[in-house]
């Protein structure tokens, strides 16, 4: 394409080069390529300041930097040559949308399937494990089509999956669900309203993306035993970045698959992407409508001690490194993995937070307000509303001595999944 300008007379050529150096990309697509712009700026800044004269840098031999970028070139390389072999043409997605249309109406072989699915979990080793350990407490998996996709149900102790997804997205959906269910048994699915607002975050963020951590290495191990389709899948999904960013590491060193590395450096991925957004908001809104019956919900320090061995246990696997064992500290202190970014998220979590110092200031006041001041005689006449209000109060500790249970019994209320009772 081209055009010619009448009071300029300058041409203009936008036809492509065949070298196309510059693309653009909607998420693993690309319906745009040009080459308009070329590989040089459109302009540079007037900045005459070198390397030596920055302070920070100043120091450092130019030797270190030419170092670290040279490898983290060929961490990029390697997996770029391995990517290929995972690329979806647009013909191939035509076959698929094909076959879903010929399997309506048709009823599904669901033994069948349940056991393919449970062949290609077995390829995985981190998968195998899930599965072996899920028999210790009598875990089933069950098809059923009355759940989207997939969905572990505590109370029957199964995980339901929907029999019309693909085989390769059931197993990692499969995985995902095991790796809730492992952590259930654990005792790693700390429900996170019991915990102060800003730990509270942490947590929700940390065991949302555990799951998906668990999903990247079955299908790594998947597509190392020769079963590509479930790391096809992430490369061409929503995943596609935490995939790229797991396979680096798992490319240049295999031992990163246990060692955690790997799954550390996909970890930092998702907190630097825009997911963390969305989990907050919907944590948020659980916080605004729950009752604010935890036990941590106020106590700061004690909430902090809880999230530092919280946040260790997660990080257990069934085999191999914890990847979360001496990053606690970090991770609460690092400002990527605690900070809200959103300002909506932001505003509505410091409204939730003074809500409820707001309420605790007041009890406190309510609380110094009936006791009786120093030196007053005990046969001193008392006004109706001031024996009202002792006698609330009365009753109010009375009730409140009923219904305080040891943290033992309140942590078995919640594995059984009740609701704790609120504290005078």
């Amino acid at each position: 394409m081209s055009s010619f300008d009448d009071n300029a007379r300058i041409f203009v050529d936008l036809t492509p080069l065949p070298n196309c150096r510059v693309s653009y990309t909607l998420g693993t697509s690309q319906p745009v390529r040009s080459s308009f712009i070329g590989d040089q700026p459109l302009f540079y800044l007037e900045n005459e300041e070198t390397l030596a004269d920055d302070p920070i840098l100043a120091d450092l031999p130019a030797s270190i930097l030419e170092e670290d970028f040279e490898e983290l070139k060929q961490r990029f390389d390697a997996y770029e040559r391995v990517s290929k072999d995972f690329a979806i043409d647009w013909t191939d997605k035509a076959k698929l949308f094909e076959e879903n249309c010929e399997s309506f109406g048709a009823a599904p072989a669901v033994e069948s399937k349940l056991e393919r699915v449970l062949e290609k979990m077995n390829a995985s080793r981190f998968a195998a494990e899930l599965l072996n350990a899920s028999t210790a407490f009598d875990l089933q998996i069950k098809l059923s089509a009355q759940y989207g996709a997939a969905s572990f149900d505590k109370n029957a102790n199964t995980i339901y999956l929907n029999p019309s997804l693909d085989d390769s997205i059931l197993s990692m959906l499969a995985v995902r669900e095991l790796r809730r269910a492992w952590q259930y048994r654990q005792g790693a699915l700390l429900n996170p309203l019991t915990l102060y607002p800003d730990h509270a975050i942490l947590v929700n963020r940390l065991q949302s993306v555990d799951l998906l951590l668990a999903m990247l290495r079955s299908a790594w191990e998947m597509q190392l035993a020769g079963d590509k389709s479930a790391w096809t899948w992430i490369e061409n999904g929503t995943m596609a970045d935490l995939g790229r960013a797991f396979a680096r590491e798992a490319c240049i060193d295999f031992r990163t698959l246990n060692n955690g590395r790997a799954t550390q450096a996909a970890l930092e991925a998702w907190f630097l992407s825009e997911r963390c957004r969305k989990h907050d908001r919907t944590l948020i809104q659980h916080m605004l409508a729950a009752p604010q019956n935890g036990p941590f919900q106020n106590l700061q320090d004690s909430s902090r001690a809880i999230t530092l061995s919280f946040i260790e246990s997660l990080g257990r696997m069934p085999f191999g490194k914890n990847y979360l064992v001496g990053k606690a500290n970090v991770i609460m202190q690092d400002a990527i993995f605690c900070e809200v970014r959103d300002r909506s998220n932001a505003n509505f979590l410091w409204f939730i937070k003074f809500e409820r110092s707001f309420n605790e200031s007041e009890r406190e006041l309510q609380k110094g307000g009936v006791e009786p001041t120093q030196g007053t005689p005990a046969h001193a006449s008392v006004s109706p509303a001031s024996a009202t209000r002792d006698g609330h109060s009365q009753m109010a500790q009375e009730a409140a001595g009923s219904n305080v249970v040891s943290l033992a019994q309140w942590a078995s209320r919640q594995h059984n999944g009740k609701s704790s009772q609120t504290l005078g």
